[in-house]
């Protein structure tokens, strides 16, 4: 993080906690680290939402990068219906939705 100025350390910071606060709604256990594209589809599909998360492109993901913008379109737009929703309102509509379980 260095030569980042206290504004991008602190949107960084931010942006880790919205991570979290989304892996930890879609009840992934954040203490075993970041998943990548399948657990999050895994974890997606449990709550009845498919796979929106394209698995077959190269992985961008790196550590210490927040997760790729295509990937929280994604969520966003399987769980609100909005790819450009905030994620703050895909965690607030996965708190009101019960866990579906797919057929």
């Amino acid at each position: 993080m260095t030569g980042l100025t206290p504004r991008r350390i602190l949107d960084a910071v931010h942006e880790g906690l919205e991570e979290s606060a989304l892996l930890t709604v879609l009840g992934y256990d954040t203490t075993q680290g970041r998943p990548g594209r399948n657990l999050l589809n895994n974890a997606l599909e449990r709550r009845g939402y498919g796979r929106p998360i394209d698995e077959q492109t190269l992985d961008r993901f790196q550590v210490y990068r927040p997760f790729p913008d295509e990937w929280m379109q994604a969520i966003a737009g399987a769980v609100t219906g909005r790819p450009n929703a905030s994620p703050h309102e895909v965690i607030v509509t996965l708190k009101k939705q019960k866990i579906r379980h797919p057929v």
